[in-house]
């Protein structure tokens, strides 16, 4: 099930909500009162409002219209891609379970960053077939190029416009 609930509300109409003694955006306060009347439990750090807030990770701006990365988000993913591509003397392997692992949160981070799926192109096709998660699998120059191009876009991209991206 989903337990996460968003929708507009004007920053005017609010109502107070006694169990958390702060005044909630009048639909939300609704919707809470509801949940105390069916027992349903909720916690208050969960019941947010505000133009921009951070969902499922993703930092939604209401007023531009934007999703992006938080910038500790963003530096965490920066630090992983170097991570990952690391190829110091010694260090060219990983293992298929680690591209699995690396390629899953790098996805994760295209819903803010559409334009940059390519760049796991090679890493794909380097796994594909394998099935072994064990088995070393050499960091070739194309991936390390890839993943490099990724870093550097991933550090400038720009976020993603709800009203303008056909891509995303």
């Amino acid at each position: 099930y989903v337990d996460d609930n968003f929708g507009p509300e004007l920053r005017s109409n609010v109502e107070w909500y006694e169990p958390f003694a702060k005044f909630l955006p009048q639909a939300q306060a609704r919707l809470v009162r509801l949940w105390d009347d069916i027992n349903l439990p909720h916690e208050e750090p969960k019941q947010v409002a505000g133009v921009q807030l951070t969902i499922i990770g993703f930092l939604v701006d209401a007023h531009s219209l934007t999703i992006s990365l938080p910038d500790e988000a963003r530096d965490h993913l920066l630090q992983e891609i170097a991570t990952f591509a690391d190829s110091t003397p010694g260090n060219r392997r990983r293992s298929l379970a680690q591209f699995r692992s690396f390629a899953g949160y790098v996805n994760w981070a295209y819903n803010t960053m559409p334009l940059l799926k390519p760049a796991l192109s090679n890493c794909y096709a380097k796994t594909a077939g394998k099935t072994n998660r064990h088995a070393g699998i050499y960091l070739n120059a194309p991936i390390l190029r890839d993943l490099e191009w990724l870093r550097r876009h991933a550090a400038a991209a720009p976020p993603v416009s709800v009203l303008r991206s056909l891509a995303w």
